[in-house]
């Protein structure tokens, strides 16, 4: 590791960052300068409605990896297409709705109860698979 990385010490998963004081973690908000609200959202995936309507739009120009995912960093698919998507360790078919939560079965599928993580990547259902 570089010598301007440090381990994250209140990062659930083991983060580095180049500073403790990091200005966002979208997988679990751990970082106290961050406000409550904001923190409830980064846990919830709620994307704010200027970061989701950018980042739709950047699905144009973005090009999925080998395997066929797109980054949600990168690239959101529109609101109510329904893709799958992966945090990591889950994987499964939800949508983005236009208010920037992931749903799935028309529940917000990030929560405490299901464990499941903002989604990091994303693909388009198969042809075949559309309804």
């Amino acid at each position: 590791m570089d010598g301007n990385w440090k381990k994250v010490g209140g990062c659930t998963l083991g983060s580095y960052a180049l500073d403790v004081k990091c200005e966002d973690c979208s997988r679990c908000g751990w970082n106290p300068a961050v406000d409550a609200e904001r923190k409830r959202n980064i846990r919830r995936g709620v994307i704010r409605e200027k970061e989701r309507v950018r980042l739709t739009a950047a699905r144009k120009t973005a090009v999925p990896d080998r395997a066929g995912w797109y980054n949600a960093k990168r690239a959101l698919p529109d609101p109510g297409e329904r893709v799958i998507v992966t945090d990591g360790v889950f994987v499964g078919e939800a949508y983005l709705s236009k208010g920037g939560v992931w749903l799935r079965y028309g529940m917000e599928m990030v929560d405490r109860r299901t464990g499941i993580f903002p989604p990091v990547a994303w693909m388009p259902l198969p042809v075949f698979l559309k309804p």
